[in-house]
């Protein structure tokens, strides 16, 4: 049976995260594995991997499924741990279908239940995910006490500790302290190379690369952007390679360069395509350029398409919150 075990470990531990369909027959065969030996801890670690997967391929509803069973497993199995990091799973996935009332609840249950066990590590993660919610809603104060509590911790081995480090830096460059949140994401590109993570280096590049345009290098910083869009490029991130291309062309713009910036903006446009946000600040850049180059009469077809994403917007941003209101509150009972 322990080589069996062995087998499932190094099949999950070695694909962690991992965004490739080949990676998702092989998190099948780990699950398989488990459910034929009858080995139900595996069985819920290739559930939590799987979610994990399909967060990764921006698929969050068929992952919330995946950590919903996992959830239930856990349970069933009394496995505290495995239990709070599927109630952590599925707090993510909520937040990336923009319900975030049952993300927030959802965090708050899991640094409860962290609590319990005690698990420090756990703690810390509920502690990171909700810093990062309170962070993307805005709320800066709510976000450097959880970020603080979640550093205080000190568990410098776990798999979110990098990305703890550069959100915090995010936090600092918001405050407008740009010297520390230069060090915190300094630290983050090192803890990444060391463990090979690309996808969380390339944020660090770009996050760094937005604290050093700030502080008065462009030119370190667009080289930085670029290097940060050829990882997210490797890695299928494409609404992250978005976000750096629209760091490069508002420092185009900032120094006039129009040709450096309708180049940068035809990527943009390439690769935001089923993103209707990056589609948007496409737009706007492409009217900001035309006005720039005296095209005024080609401004209107700019201006037509622009109002036709700020509807698609609107109906999408109705639709996550009527799915939010639909939401089964026994799925936030435990």
């Amino acid at each position: 049976m322990k080589g069996i075990e062995d087998e499932i470990r190094l099949i999950l531990n070695s694909l962690k995260f991992s965004s490739s369909f080949d990676d998702l027959i092989l998190f099948m065969k780990a699950k398989e594995l488990a459910i034929s030996h009858k080995l139900p801890y595996w069985e819920i670690e290739a559930n939590l991997n799987i979610a994990w997967y399909y967060r990764k391929n921006r698929q969050y509803k068929i992952g919330n499924q995946f950590a919903s069973l996992a959830l239930r497993q856990a349970i069933s199995e009394k496995q505290p741990r495995q239990k709070v990091r599927a109630i952590m799973t599925r707090a993510a996935m909520h937040a990336k279908m923009g319900h975030m009332n049952v993300a927030t609840a959802l965090y708050e249950l899991a640094i409860k239940e962290s609590e319990k066990i005690p698990d420090t590590e756990l703690i810390a993660g509920g502690h990171y995910g909700k810093g990062t919610l309170c962070q993307l809603l805005g709320e800066t104060e709510k976000a450097e006490h959880h970020f603080r509590i979640a550093l205080d911790c000190d568990v410098p081995h776990s798999s979110y500790h990098a990305r703890l480090l550069n959100n915090y830096g995010m936090m600092l460059a918001h405050k407008g302290d740009l010297d520390q949140a230069r060090k915190y994401y300094l630290d983050a590109i090192l803890f990444n190379e060391k463990n090979r993570d690309k996808t969380n280096l390339s944020y660090n590049f770009n996050n760094l690369a937005e604290v050093l345009d700030k502080m008065g290098d462009p030119k370190q910083a667009l080289l930085l952007f670029e290097k940060s869009c050829s990882i997210k490029e490797e890695v299928d991130d494409h609404p992250g390679l978005c976000y750096s291309l629209v760091n490069m062309i508002r420092i185009h713009l900032s120094h006039a360069d129009l040709d450096k910036a309708s180049e940068t903006l035809e990527r943009l446009f390439r690769f935001s395509k089923k993103d209707l946000k990056y589609r948007r600040k496409a737009l706007e850049f492409e009217i900001d350029i035309k006005l720039r180059r005296g095209l005024e009469s080609e401004v209107r077809k700019s201006k037509i398409l622009l109002e036709e994403v700020d509807h698609l917007i609107h109906t999408e941003k109705k639709k996550a919150a009527m799915e939010e209101l639909t939401i089964d509150k026994d799925a936030l009972r435990v």
